[in-house]
């Protein structure tokens, strides 16, 4: 059909026609963020589905679930809605040798690259380094 996988596929599974996508032709290059957003990488949970959808240039909400502090419970809230998520890889540090909550069956992590301004750009990192957990759901959803 000239269509191959947006992302990884495991050796046996079904394929459904979101999974796919026309050729990258040589010198296609990367999305870009636009005019005044720069690129900023997260480490989220709970990703999977948008990467089985090739959900790169789509509007993702990052929702952010906050730690507990003393006499305060955790909260969580959408940190940024709406930007553009220029793509989207499996990984992160979620190997069982370096990170033992990977080992002790923490969800996977993936490495989203989303294009936000400035002011959100320094809200999601702090969130990286405190928040529980930093998710990505479609906007809108």
């Amino acid at each position: 059909m000239g269509l191959e996988p947006s992302s990884s596929l495991a050796p046996g599974s079904y394929v459904l026609a979101g999974q796919l996508a026309a050729p990258r032709r040589r010198g296609d290059a990367a999305p870009r963020p636009a005019h005044g957003m720069s690129p900023i990488e997260l480490e989220v949970t709970g990703a999977g589905a948008l990467l089985a959808g090739g959900g790169q240039g789509s509007r993702v909400d990052v929702v952010v679930t906050s730690e507990p502090g003393p006499g305060a419970r955790g909260r969580t809230y959408v940190a940024a809605a709406g930007v553009e998520l220029l793509g989207l890889t499996e990984g992160g540090a979620s190997d069982p040798e370096d990170d033992p909550l990977a080992a002790a069956g923490a969800p996977p992590l993936y490495v989203a690259t989303l294009a936000v301004g400035r002011a959100n750009a320094l809200k999601l990192i702090q969130a990286e380094n405190f928040a529980r957990q930093i998710r990505l759901i479609p906007a809108g959803s």
